[in-house]
């Protein structure tokens, strides 16, 4: 036994492969059965419970997985949009295999089938811990494994399949190895590395087990190195080979958003995940927290000074150092140790495990089979030792853990049954989950109940309601309240601009357009989604319909064959043939059939640039208050469209509701600040900024607001005082507000106070982009045109893409009187937004100041093609036509300046200019009446009108003109009166 237990060889002759494993089996095959048993008994309530099988989010429901057919497709890099940007084929090919024959909807199989694998790993644990013990020691592994809670998470949860299968494959390749150490044998280390290869192509642990097995043969076994390289050497080989598929495989980021390192720190993944080994160990030796949402709950460690790193650092080290010792002195225990720990490698940092939960109670499932192991060689070393109540004691607390694991893992698999009674324990877990309340949402909207959905939806601890609100805006869709639905995609797909992440807020922004009658704005939102997602067939059947819709059948039809050939049993595309038929009858009984009705433009305006006309402003106003109360997003809106209409009385009434329901929403917040700041309720409107940047401290609109409500209070009030003092010793804090009030000042005309502000922004952040800008207009306007050009020197460095900050410099140059740093400077910023009208006028503008009259025309062309209402382009582009002697030319833009804005200056005054060197006198004079009628002070005008006249000879007129000038205080140029002389009839000559 002592032999046995310690791992020694046995010096018998050895069997041949077959007797080998008719032996194995004969030893465990009533031990796992009854395993079996027990663990189907424990597992059976959750065997037709949907929650995590038949989901929205379910593996089952990707068109690639719905038939074998589509294996190939699953080891190439476009699978990896659906697998966290991982390559891990593998699970996938088998769940393939499996439904091609099997319906998602199958619950009690797809129970079964995880939780048969889950059953081979218990197996696999029992067979290895019978490697090293007794089968009494062997039988407490497995029963410690099976019934842990942790299995749970991942047993009754289709998408972790994944996981299981990878300890399946690890676990087979290290039972093979174990046998072939001890009775070698080709077959047996062949399978061990097929297994291994196997492994390696389903889930990242599989990457650091190679680790293990050079411990147990370098450590444990003491293996001669010569040997020991020999033995790994193909292992290596192995994991060389599939490594860059793991390690340089990986989407574009153009299709899938990874989590970004954070700014402080790039160790702060590392930081978190041994920070978390409180909750880790809590899950794996108390069953604490499960199955709460864990990175909901993890502190973020930002500084490897952390008390409570170093604490957990120290504790896992020394666990680890433990295990290594041991393993030096032949305990197999520490096997389990070190299987625990190298299973959580690849998860110890944010940079190897770019996901958003990258702590989860998943990744325990490596480490939970490793405790097993150690609880297997504890337990065994307490049965050989002599003292009896050492040995009673040991059964007793290991006969009491298994007890204590079934009982809880019944109770968690209770609660599995019924989804809103599992999210309700999460709840529990966490009272701030924001997926425990958007899951539980989701349950209430499926059964109907708006209310209790809307409030779990957008509940005070709601930090981020964009999920939430691609939810809504598709549940508002369906029922026809497309103003309510486009509101909710306004929030829900605020800021996503690129990725896999796109496809949520596209769908739901798809079904919207095309219900609503937008066809072709539906079918560039499709377009977006196939264009990140070649496989998504619900994309490929709404397109089938704009197509239908648009009249062109042939390649709407091709396009559902094509959701065929991927998935041919998508019920999508059987109702979408369905309704094309039909369609396609009632057109042959009525060839002219009612055209779609396309929607209002203001609502479109706002679906597709959330642009609120002064209508639809009206008609968001009129759903806040039909709408149901509990809907915060809808009242938020409504209190924007005050806003907007400068309704702050019944924008600061409706605050009070939206900064009660959206409590930790940073922008809902901001907006409520300043709804009271307008309304001069300014102590309510900075006590509800201050919460907004105390949730978001990034949040522009929380700053800004408080910023107003600051600005009503005098630079002397003592909470101004005690604020600015608390702020100074936040740099970051303080650049934010110095640079919002600031622009606030701007905006209002105080530019010498913007600029003072402006400055202590920029001194307590020099990167500060947004306050360097406004820094630099303000230096401008006030005529500071070198410091400004220097502060705008720092934008351009600091931001050398962004045009707006190329555009401020060389107005800055130019006002210097360096119009060639100047032109430089625009022509950069033309080339970066080459259709920013404003661009092209001011280099137009400089260009003319030089006498290049044709390149600066070409420049207001160019202006008034991307900006035809800009009165100020057409007249600049006049003014260049007249110095180049184009009179006809100049006319007709001095014409659309007037159509556009009659008022503007100059123009009918350069307009008559121009008629009167045409000698069109008349009209010339009703040109220049027209400039007096709006600019009665400008003498130049009655010059010229008088001039005419005097021409013409007809002294009356020119007298009555000079007189007019004269009744209005106005200087003519003494050459009027001069040729006014010069008419004058004898009765009107001096003597």
């Amino acid at each position: 036994m002592k032999n046995h237990v310690s791992g020694h060889t046995n010096p018998s002759a050895p069997l041949s492969l077959k007797n080998r494993l008719m032996e194995m089996g004969k030893r465990s095959w009533f031990t796992a059965f009854l395993l079996a048993i027990v663990i189907a008994l424990v597992y059976s309530t959750t065997f037709s419970s949907p929650i995590f099988v038949n989901h929205d989010e379910s593996v089952l429901h990707l068109p690639l997985l719905s038939h074998a057919g589509n294996i190939p497709t699953l080891f190439t890099s476009d699978f990896l949009l659906f697998t966290s940007g991982q390559y891990r084929p593998l699970s996938y090919v088998l769940l393939a295999l499996a439904r091609t024959y099997i319906s998602p909807d199958n619950l009690l199989f797809w129970h079964l089938w995880l939780l048969g694998f889950h059953i081979v790993n218990i197996w696999l644990i029992f067979a290895i811990a019978r490697h090293f013990a007794a089968k009494l020691p062997a039988a407490a592994a497995a029963a410690f494994f099976g019934l842990h809670p942790l299995a749970t998470v991942l047993v009754n949860d289709i998408n972790q399949f994944y996981m299981i299968l990878c300890l399946t494959l690890c676990l087979a390749s290290l039972k093979t190895y174990l046998v072939f150490s001890r009775k070698s044998g080709r077959i047996l280390y062949a399978a061990s590395l097929i297994f291994y290869f196997l492994a390696i192509l389903t889930a990242r642990p599989a990457l650091t087990f190679i680790l293990f097995l050079l411990v147990y043969e370098g450590l444990y076994e003491k293996t001669p190195l010569k040997r020991l390289l020999f033995r790994l050497l193909p292992f290596a080989l192995i994991l060389a080979l599939l490594y860059p598929l793991w390690g340089m495989a990986s989407p574009h980021p153009l299709h899938y958003k990874y989590v970004a390192m954070h700014e402080q720190s790039f160790w702060h993944g590392l930081f978190s995940v041994v920070g978390a080994t409180q909750e880790y160990a809590g899950g794996l030796f108390l069953t604490r927290g499960i199955p709460a949402v864990l990175h909901e709950i993890v502190e973020q460690i930002y500084n490897g000074k952390n008390v409570k790193f170093l604490l957990w650092a120290a504790v896992d080290l020394s666990a680890l150092a433990i295990g290594l010792w041991a393993a030096l002195r032949k305990r197999w225990f520490a096997l389990g140790i070190l299987f625990l720990f190298i299973g959580m490698i690849p998860y110890a940092t944010v940079y190897f495990n770019r996901v958003l939960d990258y702590v989860s109670w998943t990744y325990l499932y490596f480490p939970a089979a490793g405790l097993a192991l150690c609880f297997a060689g504890i337990f065994a070393w307490l049965a050989e030792h002599p003292w009896s109540y050492l040995k009673i004691g040991g059964q007793a607390a290991a006969a009491a853990i298994v007890i204590f694991f079934g009982i809880r893992t019944v109770q968690l698999n209770f609660y599995t049954r019924i989804p809103i009674n599992y999210w309700t324990h999460i709840y529990e877990l966490n009272h701030d989950s924001q997926t425990a309340m958007h899951q539980s949402g989701k349950v209430y909207l499926a059964q109907g109940q708006l209310p209790w959905a809307l409030h779990h939806f957008f509940a005070p601890m709601a930090t981020n309601p964009k999920e939430a609100c691609i939810v809504m805006a598709r549940a508002y869709c369906d029922q026809g309240e497309f103003l309510a639905s486009a509101i909710h995609l306004r929030f829900g797909s605020a800021q996503e601009t690129s990725g896999i992440v796109l496809e949520g807020s596209s769908e739901a922004a798809a079904d919207l357009l095309l219900n609503a009658g937008a066809l072709d704005h539906a079918e560039e939102n499709l377009g977006k989604i196939l264009m990140v997602d070649p496989f998504n067939v619900f994309a490929m059947n709404r397109l089938a319909q704009v197509w239908f819709f648009k009249g062109f059948v042939n390649e709407a039809h091709r396009m559902l064959e094509r959701v065929r050939a991927i998935s041919p049993a998508d019920p999508s595309a059987a109702l979408i043939e369905g309704e094309f038929r039909q369609i396609e009858k009632q057109w042959r009984e009525n060839p002219n059939p009612a055209p779609i009705a396309p929607p209002s433009q203001d609502w479109l305006n706002y679906a597709l640039t959330q642009e609120r006309s002064p209508a639809l402003r009206r008609q968001i106003i009129e759903l806040g208050q039909r709408a149901d109360p509990n809907d915060a997003i809808i009242q938020l809106e409504a209190m924007i469209a005050h806003l907007e209409n400068e309704e702050y009385a019944e924008a600061a009434k409706m605050a009070d509701v939206v900064a009660r329901c959206l409590y930790s929403y940073g922008y809902a917040l901001g907006a409520a600040c300043r709804a009271k700041a307008l309304a001069g309720e300014t102590d309510k409107a900075i006590a509800i900024g201050h919460r907004a940047i105390s949730i978001a401290s990034q949040e522009p609109l929380a700053w800004e607001s408080l910023a107003i409500a600051y600005a009503q209070k005098s630079a002397e009030n003592g909470q101004t005082q005690r604020f600015m003092e608390d702020i100074d010793k936040h740099p970051s804090a303080a650049s934010q507000f110095y640079s919002r009030l600031g622009m606030q000042k701007l905006r209002t005309g105080k530019k010498q106070e913007a600029a003072v502000l402006l400055e202590k922004a920029v001194k307590a952040e020099p990167k500060n982009l947004d306050a360097l800008q406004s820094l630099g207009l303000a230096l401008y306007d006030i005529g500071q045109a070198t410091r400004a050009a220097e502060v705008l020197q720092q934008a351009v460095a600091l931001k050398p893409d962004e045009a707006e900050n190329h555009a401020r410099l060389g107005r800055s140059y130019i006002k210097l009187n360096k119009p060639n740093e100047g032109v430089a400077e625009l022509r950069t910023a033309i080339k970066l937004d080459p259709k920013k009208a404003d661009y092209h006028y001011d280099l137009g503008m400089v260009l003319s100041s030089q006498n290049r009259q044709e390149e600066s025309m070409q420049e207001f062309r160019r202006s008034i093609e991307l900006a035809p209402n800009a009165a100020a382009a057409h007249f600049k582009l006049a003014n260049a036509l007249y110095f180049a002697n184009r009179f006809d030319e100049a006319a007709s833009e001095y014409r659309k300046t007037i159509e556009l804005e009659s008022g503007f200056g100059y123009a009918h005054f350069n307009l008559g200019a121009v008629l009167q060197r045409q000698e069109k006198y008349g009209e010339a004079i009703r040109e220049y009446e027209e400039e007096i009628r709006y600019y009665p002070k400008f003498a130049e005008p009655f010059n010229r009108i008088a001039l005419i006249y005097c021409n013409q000879k007809d002294y009356a007129k020119a007298k009555e003109t000079i007189e007019r000038a004269e009744r209005s205080s106005l200087q003519l140029d003494p050459k009027v009166r001069q040729e006014l002389q010069k008419i004058a009839p004898a009765s009107e000559t001096p003597e």
